[in-house]
């Protein structure tokens, strides 16, 4: 059975001053879920930078934790 993405856009989010903020290339729609404005060409785009660190998007099976009830988790310590 293929995994599906259930569109809740919490691997989409990054944490920045204590603060979850969206990536900037989320698009948020109440009837279609959420999305990827550069979907195709997401993986390596520049988010933003952390501590002079930057943030850019990765797959999702590179991520540093998981999410509860993501479909794609991989025992990654859950991020709450």
């Amino acid at each position: 059975m293929e995994k599906k993405c259930r569109r809740c856009s919490k691997c989409c989010q990054y944490i920045k001053n204590g603060r979850t903020l969206d990536c900037p290339y989320l698009f948020r729609d109440i009837s279609l879920g959420n999305s990827c404005e550069v979907y195709d060409d997401r993986l390596g785009k520049f988010i933003d930078r952390v501590d002079g660190n930057p943030i850019v998007c990765v797959s999702r099976d590179k991520t540093s934790h998981d999410y509860i009830g993501c479909p794609y988790n991989t025992n990654k310590p859950i991020l709450r």
